[in-house]
């Protein structure tokens, strides 16, 4: 189901890419945003994207995360993205969740407010 909305999303944007296999993802660009779609269940999608790199440098990356997570608390109030680290420990991410039954004009706002958070975000840090 939630391939489906992915799909059917993607078609109205006029994107090429279609995910056929559970668990692969459609990654598109928005402006200057890499986006990410995946399935994370028949269920549920995950929508991601990039913020910034964390630096290699201990007091670099100290800053850095200290930074986000103050920025990540002034935010949660104010949007349904979370804050999240790849496995790497190499970048932050912001991503949130949309349930399958979402109409493909609710997926598209939330993609739409997920790039503006990342813009402001990026402005931040």
């Amino acid at each position: 189901m939630s391939l489906d909305v992915i799909n059917a999303w993607a078609g109205s944007r006029g994107l090429s890419g279609r995910i056929t296999v559970p668990g692969t993802a459609l990654s598109f660009a928005m402006g200057e945003v890499r986006v990410t779609l995946r399935e994370l269940s028949r269920n549920n999608i995950l929508i991601r994207a990039r913020v910034v790199d964390i630096p290699r440098d201990a007091t670099a990356q100290d800053n850095r995360v200290r930074k986000a997570m103050e920025v990540a608390l002034g935010r949660v109030r104010e949007s349904a993205c979370v804050l999240a680290v790849d496995a790497e420990c190499g970048a932050l991410w912001l991503q949130r969740r949309a349930d399958a039954a979402a109409s493909i004009h609710e997926l598209g706002t939330m993609i739409d407010e997920l790039v503006s958070e990342v813009d402001l975000w990026r402005e931040i840090l």
